[in-house]
């Protein structure tokens, strides 16, 4: 069988899982049929472009081309891969003719359009949808569906996605373990006590459960991945600029506690509100902000972009985060995750989401995304994992980093003795995300990693396990059911917080790159795959060889769990639990640095 075959017949036994469960839900509920639609949807009309991004992308981001690192900004590449804006206002026209209001895409790639169900069913019809797309009464519903595009439309328009406004296409990915977990053994799973020598105020070292379970602190995950190595040669952030995509909000008061707390200056924050106003504070943001602050402290500023977590939300945040003229970022980091089989009824929303990152890849900005949570199983029902092998979106993007998760054992030094891929099983559902796309091929520079043709992920891993995960300050009222000895004092894991460790240790080796001449390391995925089958691969990475990501076991048997679901192990090199490992920064840097060229 071929590998695209083998894709298929994945991706079909994943959507007929969720079509049975879907059927037992409403057979459950007395064979009540699907609740009524929501009042509004958002029809998303991608618009005919030129082609070519991939292409450019690939030769500024190839550490073998004669174009390595010559971006072009962000307006430009906008300007050449956009619509025409003949193309925008006759889409425009034709939506106000019907009493639409639309507005254009900041990529200038798709048109939004809000309207009623009913709408949406007489203008455009029912078109090709996929009968596997039908909505289900939980959390795997999909994002949306594709309808036919309108005759008069269709010399400017090459697709149409119906798009759900129902919240929650992505989801936060911080984790904090349960409140009741008893003492543990020396190996449970990942989990761990915590090792190593912690530092700061008293509150912020008990932070979490008590002692020997306490959080790590920064100077300990900072020492492990080579931050504080680079911080001692003056390479601290200094005019970098960074994005965070987020769904929740943050209190200032939260993050300057913190930064008190471990010595940490906190440099400018600016919010900006995308479709809505600022979002109330929560474990997510205020998870970002702070370990980000504490990997590159000197940033120039940092930017949230606040958005919704519908489908167009999310597309709308992230296209947002690209910034404009006076605030592009060096780096995006995106700790969201969602069910990628989702979006598999919804081609023309995901053209319009990948596009982002592409534009962010050709102008040279490096864009970071947490790889889940839920091991190699993505996908929920309400509030339960599905039995289904399932990777994460957006981290499956081909111009994006993914980052799965790990748990560290410490020396007194903080120098990493034992890393171990994510895996809380039995103690607690959570672990490192990593398995194929069902959605996206290998992209050109993935062919060193498997044999499958299906993109794969993580890229890399990094400390993601919440016991004994980060100490961070948090009053929000989410944040009070996470572990805490004293109030505001919490631990937090996830590859939520492995995402913002890696991304700020990306602003240091930018910072390195500028002092030498040199432009951002931009798309990272090309120079990492590079380094990792080259004489490089030793002194960039930490090959982890222990763990796993299946988290099978721990689905009730109910739903068709209780085995392992059969992927993903850590083994040497490249596989899909760490991707080629954890990064140490300092030997990334020095590749970055050889790499490079002059501007």
């Amino acid at each position: 069988m071929g590998s695209v075959e083998r894709a298929s017949r994945r991706l079909f036994a994943s959507m007929a899982v969720l079509a049975v469960l879907a059927a037992g839900a409403a057979a459950s509920s007395g064979g009540s049929t699907s609740p009524a639609p929501p009042p509004r949807v958002e029809a998303l009309f991608e618009l005919r472009h030129p082609q070519g991004l991939a292409r450019l992308v690939r030769e500024v981001s190839n550490p073998r081309s004669p174009r390595y690192r010559h971006y072009p900004g962000v307006s430009r590449v906008i300007r050449r891969f956009g619509a025409s804006p003949s193309t925008q206002r006759r889409v425009l026209r034709w939506l106000s003719a019907r009493g639409l209001h639309a507005r254009i895409g900041p990529t200038k790639t798709y048109a939004l359009a809000r309207m009623s169900p009913a709408r949406a069913k007489r203008l455009l019809g029912q078109g090709s949808r996929d009968p596997r797309a039908s909505r289900t009464r939980h959390g795997a519903r999909p994002v949306g569906y594709p309808v036919r595009v309108p005759p008069q439309l269709r010399r400017l328009v090459s697709g149409v996605s119906v798009l759900s406004t129902a919240p929650g296409a992505v989801r936060e990915g911080a984790s904090s373990a349960a409140a009741t977990i008893p003492p543990l053994p020396p190996a449970h799973g990942s989990a761990r006590d915590r090792t190593g020598t912690p530092s700061g105020c008293a509150e912020g070292q008990a932070a979490g459960f008590a002692a020997p379970d306490s959080s790590f602190t920064p100077n300990q995950y900072l020492t492990a991945y080579g931050h504080a190595r680079l911080h001692s040669r003056g390479l601290r952030g200094g005019g970098q600029r960074v994005s965070f995509v987020e769904i929740d909000g943050f209190r200032r008061s939260d993050i300057e506690s913190f930064g008190a707390c471990f010595g940490i200056p906190i440099q400018p924050i600016h919010v900006h509100p995308v479709g809505g106003p600022t979002l109330a504070p929560g474990p997510e943001t205020t998870l970002d902000l702070e370990v980000f602050s504490a990997a590159a402290p000197k940033v120039a500023a940092m930017d949230v972009y606040e958005g919704s977590s519908t489908a167009p939300g999310i597309l709308e945040t992230a296209a947002a985060a690209l910034g404009r003229r006076h605030r592009r970022p060096d780096v995006i980091s995106i700790s969201l995750e969602g069910c990628e089989p989702r979006y598999d009824g919804a081609r023309a929303f995901l053209d319009a989401y990948n596009h982002v990152f592409a534009v962010a890849a050709a102008a040279g900005i490096s864009t970071l995304v947490a790889a889940g949570d839920q091991g190699s199983s993505m996908c929920k029902q309400g509030d339960a994992a599905l039995p289904i092998l399932a990777t994460s979106a957006p981290a499956t993007s081909p111009y994006v980093t993914a980052v799965g998760g790990t748990n560290l054992v410490l020396g007194p030094a903080n120098h990493t003795l034992h890393e171990i891929v994510w895996n809380d099983a039995p103690l607690i559902f959570g672990g490192g995300g990593g398995g194929y796309s069902l959605l996206f091929a290998k992209p050109w520079w993935q062919h060193v990693a498997s044999t499958d043709d299906a993109r794969t992920v993580p890229d890399l891993a990094a400390l993601a396990d919440p016991v004994p995960g980060f100490a961070i300050f948090c009053t929000a009222p989410e944040c009070g059911s996470f572990p805490q000895q004293t109030p505001g004092w919490v631990g937090i894991g996830g590859t939520s917080a492995a995402t913002p460790l890696l991304a700020g240790g990306i602003a240091l080796a930018d910072q390195a790159a500028g002092r030498r001449g040199q432009q951002p390391l931009g798309f990272l995925n090309p120079l990492l795959y590079s380094a990792a089958r080259s004489g490089s691969r030793a002194a960039a990475f930490r090959d982890l060889r222990r763990g796993d990501n299946d988290l099978g076991k721990m689905i009730p048997a109910a739903a068709g769990g209780g085995e392992p679901l059969g992927c993903c192990s850590a083994k040497p090199g490249y596989d899909l639990a760490s991707g080629w490992g954890s990064p140490s920064l300092t030997g990334l840097n020095s590749v970055a640095l050889r790499a490079g060229r002059p501007r």
